[in-house]
This record gives C-alpha cells, sequence and structure tokens, in this order.
C-alpha cells in the first residue's frame, strides 16, 4: 500500500494544490461550490454519482455512492469549506516544502478529502469491492456538519 501511495504522491499534491487554492470560506457559496464540483468530478472517475443538494445562500451539499452501492455500511462525513475570508489565497496560497504542505484549508480538511479518493482508487486497483460499501457526504459549512450530527444521536 506505501508503495501506491508513494507512486500517487504528485498527483494527490497537484489535487490538493488545485482545490486549496480556491477562496472556499463558508459563506463564499461560488468558491466552495467549486470545490465541490471538483471533487464531484473526481469520484465520478471512479464510478461514485454524486446527489447534490442545492443551498441558495452557501455551498451545495453533495453525497456521493458508488453506482453498484446497494447498501453502503461506511459513512464518511467532512466539509469543504474553510474559515479563511476571500483573498487568502492570494496572500497564502499553497506551497509543498518537504513532508509538509501549507495553505488555506490543507489540514482542515481538503487533505482529508484527496485522501479518502485515493484511498478508494486503492481498492479498486486492489480489486477490493469494500469501496462499494462508502457513502461520503460533503458537508459545506462546518457547523451544519456537527449539528447534524447531534440531531441524529
Amino acid at each position: 500500500m506505501q508503495d501506491y501511495f508513494e507512486k500517487e504522491k504528485e498527483n494527490m499534491l497537484h489535487l490538493l494544490e488545485q482545490i486549496v487554492n480556491i477562496d472556499s470560506g463558508s459563506y463564499q457559496k461560488a468558491g466552495v461550490d467549486k470545490v465541490g464540483d471538483i471533487l464531484i468530478n473526481e469520484f465520478a472517475l471512479l464510478g461514485f454519482i454524486a446527489d447534490v443538494h442545492e443551498v441558495p445562500d452557501k455551498g451545495n451539499n453533495i453525497v456521493l455512492k458508488h453506482e453498484e452501492a446497494t447498501n453502503p455500511s461506511i459513512l464518511l462525513i467532512g466539509h469543504i469549506d474553510t474559515v479563511f475570508p476571500a483573498g487568502t489565497v492570494a496572500k497564502r496560497p499553497f506551497k509543498a516544502e518537504g513532508d509538509h504542505a501549507k495553505g488555506p484549508g490543507v489540514f482542515d480538511m481538503k487533505a482529508s478529502h484527496v485522501m479518502t479518493l485515493y484511498a478508494l482508487k486503492y481498492l479498486i486497483s486492489q480489486n477490493n469491492d469494500a469501496y462499494k460499501n462508502v457513502l461520503i457526504i460533503i458537508n459545506t459549512l462546518e457547523a451544519d456538519t456537527y449539528k447534524n450530527l447531534k440531531r441524529c444521536s
């Protein structure tokens, strides 16, 4: 597995750079939706279908499920908005230095979406059907993620 991720490291960093270099603060709908569209397209290449829930004043929420999934038993939830104001990317764009990547949203939580995508790619490369058991919810406002989870508990 380590060999796979080493081989894909440059592709992963390229995707991370692409989505980090989009201003996508919580109420910057255009930027948040652009990040969401990029992820939808990447997951579609793996056979994941997006169910987009339109939100007029914030980024759209996205549910991703593999086209062959029937009853996914693994739920992954993450957000794609950041806490940074418009213009932050121009001041602090993505930068990889040694073993560290920097930029608005790298840690919280855009790298997590890249890792999820590539973990699923790895499963597919190994002919492991576990990827069909994954349902992904991409929430575009972090605060709503916790509010929705609280309602479910």
